[in-house]
């Protein structure tokens, strides 16, 4: 008798079964593919209808607190902002001039329970291709930072400003310059 270790094996497959399981490890490699890759794995987040996107409830609190009646809610835009295990952040952009001054425009961020978190002032004038607003790859607490680009008193240069959820609140903690390169600002040399 021979060894368990050493009995050969014999799997045979008809090309009836071959097919069907082919299908199958391709379609496993590729959602392992897209649940590990980094790149695929961060959902883009874009501007959209707050009145449509948002919980009622935490839309309802957004406006009392931070919009005048007169406000019009279908202009409102949110964001959503997906956190590592503290739930959905919402973040708005009023489209009104009613809340823009001399150095920008209001944007406000709420947690799902309707805790206000970071609010700033905006410029939404940028170079062509540059996010006003956009959501870092460093988490802290469960949140992502965020950063705040501005134009800078530099011709071709803008701020960026990194937000970090610390304790209740989003802190800013950091500004850096950065030069706005030909291509983002849609030329071609």
């Amino acid at each position: 008798m021979q060894p368990i270790l050493t009995q050969n094996f014999s799997f045979k497959l008809s090309k009836y079964q071959v097919i069907p399981l082919a299908a199958i490890l391709t379609i496993l490699t590729i959602m392992l593919f897209f649940k590990f890759s980094p790149a695929l794995n961060t959902r883009a987040t874009t501007w959209e209808s707050a009145l449509n996107n948002t919980p009622a409830a935490l839309f309802k609190k957004v406006l009392s607190v931070d919009m005048a009646p007169e406000i019009d809610q279908k202009l409102v835009k949110v964001m959503q902002i997906p956190s590592q295990g503290a739930g959905k952040l919402y973040l708005f952009d009023y489209h009104s001039p009613k809340l823009c001054g001399a150095k920008g425009c209001l944007y406000s961020m709420y947690t799902e329970s309707g805790e206000l978190v970071l609010q700033v002032i905006a410029n939404p004038n940028l170079p062509p291709l540059t996010n006003l607003i956009q959501v870092s790859d460093t988490v802290n607490q469960k949140f992502p930072c965020m950063v705040v680009t501005q134009s800078a008193n530099k011709e071709d240069m803008v701020t960026n400003n990194l937000y970090c959820y610390e304790g209740h609140k989003y802190a800013r903690f950091n500004e850096s310059l950065t030069a706005v390169t030909s291509e983002v600002k849609g030329i071609k040399k």
